[in-house]
């Protein structure tokens, strides 16, 4: 019985311990029932680990002035705190680690104070369910700084953190906002200038707003936002936004920037990130930039990014607004820069009369655009019962409102606008990928295609159906420059034509360049199958237009409506008609080919050649009228007509293709295509002699491709491989690299190439290595000295030479010195490099009585090792005899 009652005596004991446990200081390991308690006991840098859920005296908690205290769990428990901690002190700093924060009055953590505050909170996790905030500074202070990491803000119909100054510098790293506020943020800076937010590998999941700042620079990477009712990230004011690697999903918001609001003084840079289905909406003025907003003065830089399925959406009934820029809307003072980004399937909508600008980009200022995609964007009416269609649809892709626009390697494939609309009003569809407004500057083209994009008008009354413009539309007298781009099935669409169907491919007004550049299968309704020019001079170079087609024969591949062309050096084939000339203007074509299906001139008069080759009427001097004989590739056969048959005068360097013109000939060819009699350049990679080996299965030799710039093109390499230093073959290849075949025998393998272009026109061999192969292993040394007792203590010895029979003779001998008549040793230390006298002489020091050998094997310079042998047996006696032991007398 005694026993029992110790027993229980002890769990009581330890029973009411365990209950009054609640906060331990681990500096002195005291124990308070309470965290109020443990407190007033902590002194400044103490640990305070709670041990139980604490619930906090109404209206909060104050904290004491103990700067740096460290309130966590115990053993990462996550014990909860229900209610306010109160911060009124100054020059605070706490560190708060695996707590839990529960629902109480007022915010986890409400900071009343203007001194310096320092917080560091990990592992924490704020449920917010009625709470106001989760950390709300309600002054503003004279500095903050916070690091939060691997923390959660959930539940809150509140802001989770509100922050106020430009004093801020906030740290937010793997961690975890999913609210469900419908009018509160998850992140609040107000007047925020000077502060500073950072985020890193965070996931903001559903709510109204994750972001607001009003101003502050802001830092984003590797985070993830989806699902915010008003928008993900809200920036105004002064400061900078860079976002990194960041994924923003379903994010939407009324009027404008449904990912990523940017307004103020400041630069945003967006890289390796992706906006999928985000989207602006309105019923008021207008919808702009369905995944990112831009307003204020600044750049805007888009690198390595996608924006797939944004868009812009207008319903109002009453009309009049606009929908602008499904992906992006820029209206900054800087530069726009786009580079290595794709913009797929973005698009503007509208259900009333409205008009729609740029289904994936609005731009206000200069634009770059480089090595970009563009695919499949699109401006066209919505959906609605009692009125289905839109008022104006320009550019499909692109509407570019003022300044400069440039692009370079870079592709719009599929782009479109569709307008629709009753009887009443004109309705517009105009630029199926680029529409650039009269206010913009010079439009810049280079190394870019322009493929699949349309315009289609469908209006009632075709009076009122307006469609041109099937890639390009501009609507400015400024310069346009194209330099080795191509467009090619190109449509400007409608049902009726006349003022519809302008310029499948371009609808241009100003001065116009093309250099080196196609057009190809663009059709339009009306006129100017590949190119209509409203206005202006049209200077067109080394260009070819082929298969460009029309409903009428009036439907020429280019249209001069007060404007005309020059063109030299270029190729017209197939095309309705090459050229519809106003009565104003004269347009002429020197060193060219027109070889199209009909007349060549609506207005002959007005039209004049030199050194062209026309399939029908055409005045001026030495017009060709023989078939050209022009090959797939728009160049002339070697039979054709068209070799030698331009005149100098008019001469270009180089051809379509980039080819040098052969300045001595007689003439150079007409068209856009020079005959390519240029073997392609000899092979310029050249290994050398490569060192030898006993690989018997070389691996593969490559070479620089030869890069014949002739339309031909460098079709196929003979390939030598043998032991002729100036072997040739009939054997060749297409790949610029070659893989020998297992080798039987030593010796040397030169590897020899000559490349050939299309025509058969073939440049000298040139050799790219020398192989040397050695398979057998060398041979042993004829020497077999043997040295009989001797009590000498030092020697040199020198070897014969071994044999090498494969050809990379014998590079060094490992060497054995010791007792063992068997011994052998592969150690670097032990290899003697070399074969000379020297190299094979030996310098012998024993060091006690024994018979030493010495043996060699020799190591060839393909890397073979021939067998041991022992060259010198040394028998090596420095003790003297010892006295004799036995004294007997006779």
């Amino acid at each position: 019985m005694l026993r029992l009652l110790t027993k229980i005596f002890i769990f009581s004991a330890l029973l009411l311990t365990c209950s009054g446990a609640n906060v331990r200081i681990v500096r002195d390991n005291t124990v308070h029932k309470d965290l109020p308690t443990a407190l007033t006991a902590a002194q400044a840098n103490d640990v305070l680990e709670l041990q139980s859920n604490q619930i906090l005296p109404d209206p909060g908690l104050p904290w004491p002035a103990k700067n740096n205290l460290t309130l966590k769990s115990v053993d990462g428990k996550r014990y909860s705190i229900k209610g306010v901690i109160l911060i009124t002190q100054e020059n605070i700093g706490l560190n708060l680690k695996d707590l839990k924060f529960e629902a109480g009055n007022g915010a986890g953590l409400k900071i009343n104070k203007s001194g310096q505050i320092v917080l560091d909170i990990r592992g924490c996790l704020f449920d917010l369910n009625n709470m106001s905030a989760a950390l709300d500074f309600l002054s503003e202070p004279q500095y903050f700084k916070g690091v939060i990491d691997n923390s959660q803000f959930i539940n809150s119909t509140g802001n989770a953190i509100v922050l106020r100054g430009g004093h801020n510098e906030l740290s937010i790293s793997n961690s975890l906002f999913k609210n469900k506020g419908k009018t509160s943020k998850e992140i609040q800076l107000s007047d925020g200038a000077g502060s500073s937010l950072t985020i890193y590998n965070t996931t903001f999941d559903r709510g109204y707003n994750a972001l607001a700042l009003d101003g502050g620079v802001l830092k984003i990477a590797s985070a993830n936002f989806a699902n915010y009712a008003n928008g993900a990230v809200e920036h105004r004011g002064n400061g900078n936004l860079d976002i990194a690697d960041t994924v923003f999903t379903n994010n939407a918001r009324v009027f404008a920037g449904g990912a990523v609001y940017f307004s103020g003084n400041g630069d945003l840079s967006i890289s390796n990130s992706s906006f999928t289905n985000n989207s602006s909406q309105s019923s008021g003025s207008s919808s702009t930039g369905g995944a990112v907003y831009f307003s204020g003065n600044g750049s805007l830089t888009l690198s390595k990014s996608s924006f797939i399925g944004n868009n812009s959406t207008y319903n109002n009934s009453s009309g009049g607004g606009h929908g602008a820029g499904g992906a992006v809307y820029f209206s900054g003072n800087g530069q726009l820069l786009i580079q290595d980004t794709v913009f797929d399937r973005n698009y503007n909508q509208a259900n009333y009369f409205v008009n729609l600008l740029g289904g994936a980009l609005y731009s206000n200022s200069d634009t770059l655009i480089e090595n970009s995609v563009f695919r499949g964007n699109y401006n066209k009416r919505g959906k609605n019962s009692s009125k289905d269609y839109a008022w104006q649809c320009y550019g499909g892709a692109l509407y570019q409102n003022r300044g400069r626009l440039t692009i370079k390697d870079s592709q719009f494939q599929d782009n479109y606008v569709e307008a629709q609309d009753d009887q009443t009003y004109s309705r517009h569809a105009y630029g199926g990928a680029i529409y650039l407004h009269e206010n913009s500057g010079k439009l810049t083209i280079a190394n870019s295609l322009f493929t699949g994009n349309y315009t289609q008008g469908n209006n009632k009354n075709s009076s009122l159906e307006r469609s041109s413009g099937g890639a390009i539309f501009k609507n400015n007298i400024r310069a346009t420059e194209i330099e080795k781009s191509h467009f090619v099935n190109n449509q400007a669409r409608a049902h009726t034509a006349g003022a519809n169907g302008l310029g499948g491919a371009l609808y241009l007004l100003g001065d116009l360049s093309i250099k080196r550049s196609s057009f190809k299968n663009n059709t339009s309704r009306s006129h100017g199958a590949a190119i209509y020019l409203e206005s202006g001079r049209g200077e067109i170079e080394n260009t070819i237009f082929a298969q460009n087609k029309g409903s009428s024969i009036e439907n020429s591949a280019l249209h001069a409506q007060l404007a005309e062309f020059t063109v030299k050096h270029s190729t017209f084939l197939d095309n309705t008609r090459t050229l519809h000339q106003d009565t104003v203007g004269q347009s002429a074509f020197y060193n060219s080919i027109l070889w199209d299906e009909n007349a060549n001139s609506g207005f002959v008069a007005n039209v004049i050649g030199a050194h062209t080759f026309s399939r029908h009427n055409l005045s001026g001097t030495n017009i060709f009228s023989d078939d050209p004989q022009l090959d797939s590739q728009y160049a002339p056969s070697g039979e054709s007509p068209v070799l030698n048959s331009g005149l100098a005068d008019y001469g270009l360097p180089i051809d379509y293709y980039g080819a040098t013109r052969n300045l001595q000939k007689t003439g150079y060819e007409c068209g856009a295509v020079e005959y390519d009699d240029n073997p392609p350049p000899p092979v310029s990679t050249n290994y050398g002699t490569l060192a030898w080996t006993n690989q018997k299965n070389p691996d593969a030799i490559s070479w620089a491709e030869a890069q014949d710039i002739g339309y031909a093109g460098t079709a196929k390499y003979y390939v030598y491989w043998g032991n002729d230093a100036d072997g040739v073959t009939t054997n060749y290849q297409t790949p610029a690299s070659f893989t020998p075949p297992t080798l039987n025998e030593n010796g040397e393998y030169f590897l020899r190439v000559a490349p050939e272009d299309s025509l058969g026109n073939s440049s000298n061999y040139q050799q790219v290595a020398l192989y040397r192969y050695d398979g057998d292993k060398p041979g042993q040394s004829s020497s077999t000295i043997t040295v009989n007792w001797t009590n000498v203590p030092t020697a040199s010895f020198t070897w014969d030479e071994a044999p090498d029979t494969g050809g990379s003779e014998v590079a060094g001998y490992y060497l054995y010195w010791g007792t063992s008549p068997s011994g052998e040793t592969l150690d670097t230390a032990s290899f003697c490099s070399g074969n000379r006298e020297q190299d094979r002489t030996y310098h012998i020091a024993p060091t006690v009585s024994a018979v030493y050998f010495l043996r060699v094997a020799a190591l060839d310079r393909a890397g073979n090792r021939g067998d041991w042998k022992t060259v010198l047996a040394y028998h090596h006696d420095q003790d003297q005899p010892g006295v004799p032991t036995t004294d007997k007398r006779i």
